[in-house]
């Protein structure tokens, strides 16, 4: 008999989509200049999670690995350009790029790294309560 999980996050166009058996406890924010670069923005928020928690259910083939730096892959949506998870191969964490899950909001902010590299100052980061509502996407 095979588990039935119900989605937990999903990229840009639909085609990625995962479940998780176990949540992430917290997010962190990452300000280092190759989360800002890979993510085009200001940070990264990240969703540690034990890679075994992870369940891919649909996009399998449209995954796509870039190695940032050594020992460390970005792993991305190859059709919208959504990116998905980071991980380091040898190590038993996969870690989620946090903004892809539908409840974002109930996680804690646990900290904020590299903050010397910060483009914008966001202190005492919290999120709102409740889930994202899914919404017409912006151009």
């Amino acid at each position: 008999m095979s588990e039935t999980l119900p989605e937990a996050g999903r990229c840009l166009c639909g085609g990625v989509r995962y479940a998780l058996r176990a949540l992430p406890e917290a997010v962190f924010l990452c300000h280092c200049r190759t989360c800002q670069q890979a993510q085009g923005a200001a940070f990264n928020l990240s969703a540690p999670v034990p890679r075994e928690a992870f369940v891919l259910l649909a996009g399998e083939g449209l995954l796509v690995r870039y190695e940032s730096s050594p020992g460390k892959d970005r792993v991305f949506c190859r059709c919208c350009g959504s990116p998905v998870y980071a991980e380091r191969p040898d190590t038993p964490v996969r870690v989620l790029r946090a903004a892809l899950l539908h409840d974002l909001r109930a996680l804690p902010v646990q900290a904020q790294l590299h903050e010397g590299e910060a483009l914008v100052a966001v202190p005492d980061a919290q999120f709102l309560q409740g889930p994202i509502v899914q919404g017409e996407p912006h151009e």
